[in-house]
C-alpha cells in the first residue's frame, strides 16, 4: 500500500469514528461510560452494529 493511500484510508477511518463517536468527554457515571451505549436496547444495539 502506498503511502498516500495509506493516508486517506486513515483519514476516512478516523472521520466515521468520530461521526459515530458518543460521549466523547468522560463517562457518564463510575460504572457506565456512555449510558446511549450501555443502557440501549436490543433494538438500538442491532441498529448499531449493523
Amino acid at each position: 500500500m502506498n503511502g498516500a493511500r495509506a493516508d486517506a484510508t486513515r483519514t476516512t477511518w478516523l472521520a466515521t469514528l468520530e461521526k459515530f463517536r458518543r460521549d466523547p468527554a468522560r463517562a457518564a457515571t463510575g460504572e457506565i461510560w456512555s449510558s446511549s451505549l450501555e443502557c440501549a436496547s436490543r433494538e438500538e444495539i442491532a441498529t448499531i452494529q449493523s
